[in-house]
């Protein structure tokens, strides 16, 4: 459901489905809704870093419904964008321009530049995990770790000399972070993303 806070109205928009796939160069956005009162529009809103977001589409509402609505945009050229994770949100906007926006939807996708490689292991891991690089020059930047939802949970400065790297990351133990991890790593160069 769109929305926060408590109230005693309802909603004016059952999100039931949001989602993000990957068609060849292209990223499919498809969303649900159970209801819909006084709906206007959707504005469709990407990020590369999770945080600030751009308005990339306008999808008109389908007003007040009680029906099942399907909704749905095609995201172009998405693999030149300079980022290999991208993040979505709908803001939803009522014909009294009250907005309301959606939970954060991210997406990984292999992007024209990439030039780092890295390999994770053990993968899957409980508590420590390895993440070996290659790099042909030295380089400093950040790693960061995100959640399936695009929230970061980790990050930190890393200097990766020339040549083989390896980065310990135990900032994940399983009794609080169970679950599946994107990790970036971002040099004033190149990103990479697994």
């Amino acid at each position: 459901t769109i929305g926060a806070g408590e109230t005693t109205q309802s909603l004016p928009v059952v999100l039931t489905h949001f989602t993000a796939i990957i068609q060849k160069q292209d990223v499919k956005l498809t969303w649900l809704t159970a209801s819909e009162v006084n709906n206007a529009y959707f504005m469709l809103q990407r990020s590369t870093d999770g945080e600030t977001f751009i308005n990339i589409a306008k999808v008109k509402g389908n007003g007040t419904t009680n029906a099942v609505s399907s909704y749905g945009y095609t995201d172009k050229q998405i693999t030149q964008q300079p980022a290999s994770i991208i993040y979505y949100r709908l803001v939803q906007v009522d014909f009294d321009n009250i907005q309301h926006t959606s939970d954060v939807v991210a997406i990984t996708v292999e992007t024209e530049t990439a030039k780092m490689d890295m390999a994770i292991a053990p993968n899957p891991f409980r508590d420590v995990t390895n993440i070996t690089m290659n790099v042909s020059t030295f380089e400093t930047g950040s790693i960061r770790i995100f959640d399936m939802q695009g929230k970061m949970v980790s990050e930190r400065p890393i200097e990766l000399a020339a040549g083989n790297n390896s980065i310990l990351i135990d900032e994940l133990s399983a009794a609080s972070y169970s679950g599946i991890y994107f990790v970036q790593i971002t040099t004033s160069t190149d990103s990479v993303t697994k």
